[in-house]
C-alpha cells in the first residue's frame, strides 16, 4: 500500500532551502514528521527507491545509459534490486560505505493541473533529472566542486510523473524540488502529492542527520 500527503511550495527565489522561515510548527506531531511536512511545503522530494551503483568509474560511467533509464517507465526497477529511503529534511545521502559508481533514485508524483512547473537540484558534482524518463535538467560534475543548484522550466500534464536523479557517490548530499512558476497556477492547485513509502519499508535510520 503507498500513502500519499499533499504538498504546499515556497516560490520565492526558486529557493527550497527557505522552506523551515514560514512553516507552522504543529504540537501534535512528531520532530521528524513535522520536518517531513515543512519539506513538502517546499516542494522537496523526501522519499526515493535507490538503485546501483552501476559501473566502477563515476566520471566516464556517468555518460552511459545504464538500465533504471533505458527502461519503459511501466518496468521500471522491476527485476532491480532497490532500497527505500527517507530524508525528512529533504537532503538525500548516502550512507559512507556507498561504493563508487552511478547511482538512480526514483520518485512519483500527482499533478492537479496542467502548467509550467519548475524542476530544481541543488548538488556538490554530477546529477541528471529525468521527469517521465526525459531528461529535463543536468548539473556537470567536475573533479573538485561545491554545492550549487539549478533548475528548469518544464510544461507537465495534469496527473502522475515519476521523477529520476541519476548522480555520482560525489553528488550527494542532494536535494531535487517541483515548484510552480511566481505568478502561474493558481493557488489551490499548486500543490502536488508525492508518493511515499509506508514505514515499514523505509530504510532510513541509519542515514538520518544527528
Amino acid at each position: 500500500m503507498k500513502l500519499c500527503l499533499l504538498l504546499t511550495i515556497n516560490l520565492a527565489l526558486y529557493a527550497p532551502f527557505a522552506f523551515g522561515q514560514n512553516a507552522q510548527t504543529n504540537p501534535n506531531v512528531s520532530p521528524e514528521t513535522d520536518q517531513l511536512l515543512q519539506s513538502h511545503e517546499s516542494g522537496l522530494v523526501t522519499d526515493w527507491k535507490l538503485l546501483g551503483p552501476y559501473g566502477k568509474h563515476p566520471q566516464s560511467d556517468f555518460r552511459r545509459a545504464w538500465a533504471p533509464e533505458r527502461k519503459k517507465k511501466q518496468k521500471a526497477d522491476a527485476g532491480d534490486e532497490c532500497t527505500t529511503l527517507r530524508f525528512s529534511n529533504g537532503q538525500f545521502v548516502l550512507p559512507p560505505s556507498a561504493a563508487e559508481g552511478v547511482y538512480y533514485a526514483r520518485a512519483y508524483m500527482y499533478l492537479f493541473s496542467e502548467g509550467d512547473w519548475n524542476v530544481w537540484a541543488e548538488s556538490a558534482n554530477a546529477i541528471q533529472i529525468f521527469v517521465d524518463d526525459v531528461p529535463v535538467l543536468l548539473r556537470p560534475g567536475a573533479e573538485q566542486d561545491t554545492m550549487h543548484a539549478v533548475h528548469e522550466s518544464v510544461h507537465l500534464s495534469r496527473g502522475k510523473h515519476s521523477i529520476l536523479a541519476k548522480f555520482v557517490r560525489e553528488a550527494a548530499p542532494f536535494r531535487v524540488a517541483v515548484m510552480p512558476p511566481t505568478g502561474g497556477l493558481r493557488q489551490k492547485h499548486n500543490v502536488p502529492v508525492y508518493e511515499i513509502a509506508p514505514e515499514s519499508l523505509v530504510l532510513s535510520a541509519a542515514l538520518r542527520e544527528p
